[in-house]
């Protein structure tokens, strides 16, 4: 958990986020990893990984997140070298859909 964020703000976001979008919500240990990386040599671990299956799952997170003070980490379909697509919040992964 990063320094600013409070566990409880959290858990209480991922549960209100898990009955409002359509997309998955992915929180377990493997995802986490698998979003840790880009193409760049950082590595950090975000808090989870939304895949939205249509804007609307995307104006929820925005907002819940916002609500909840957990940061955004947007995903396209491009390579970052810098590590623009890792962080420690809530990756929003554009490439499915």
């Amino acid at each position: 958990m990063a320094d600013n964020l409070n566990e409880n703000n959290y858990l209480d976001f991922v549960k209100e986020l898990r009955g409002q979008i359509r997309g998955r919500l992915l929180t377990d240990r493997m995802s986490r990893y698998l979003y840790s990386t880009d193409a760049s040599s950082y590595q950090i671990e975000p808090l989870g990984v939304v895949i939205p299956q249509e804007a609307e799952d995307v104006a929820t997170v925005v907002r819940l997140a916002s609500k909840y003070g957990i940061p955004i980490i947007p995903r396209g379909g491009g390579s970052s070298l810098s590590g623009q697509a890792i962080g420690k919040g809530i990756v929003l992964d554009f490439t499915t859909h």
